[in-house]
C-alpha cells in the first residue's frame, strides 16, 4: 500500500501550531472514506442488524489491516489489500 503525503506534510516547520491531517481511502470495489463524512452508503449495519447513520473520524494501521475509526465508537476494518488509493494531508 503507498500513502501519498503532500509537500506542505513533509516540510520541517517545528514552530507552526500543530494542524489538522485529512485522509481518503479509497477499497477496490469504490467505496470512499474521507474524514468528516459520512460512511459509503450513509450508514453501517451492525450485527443485530440496525442501521447507524456514522461519520469518518480516524484511521489507523493495524497489521496488514486499516481500521477506520466512526462516530458513536464503531470501527471498519479491513485488509490493507483492498485498498486502491490512500491520501493523506495536512489541513
Amino acid at each position: 500500500m503507498a500513502i501519498v503525503t503532500s509537500a506542505l506534510d513533509t516540510a520541517a516547520d517545528q514552530t507552526a501550531a500543530p494542524k489538522e491531517v485529512y485522509f481518503e481511502i479509497v477499497t477496490l470495489d469504490g467505496a470512499v472514506y474521507r474524514k468528516g463524512h459520512p460512511t459509503p452508503h450513509g450508514m453501517v449495519t451492525t450485527t443485530s442488524g440496525a442501521n447507524i447513520k456514522t461519520v469518518v473520524q480516524s484511521y489507523s494501521e493495524v497489521g496488514d489491516w486499516i481500521e477506520i475509526g466512526l462516530t458513536d465508537g464503531y470501527a471498519i476494518r479491513f485488509p490493507e489489500t483492498r485498498i486502491a488509493r490512500f491520501i493523506t494531508h495536512t489541513v
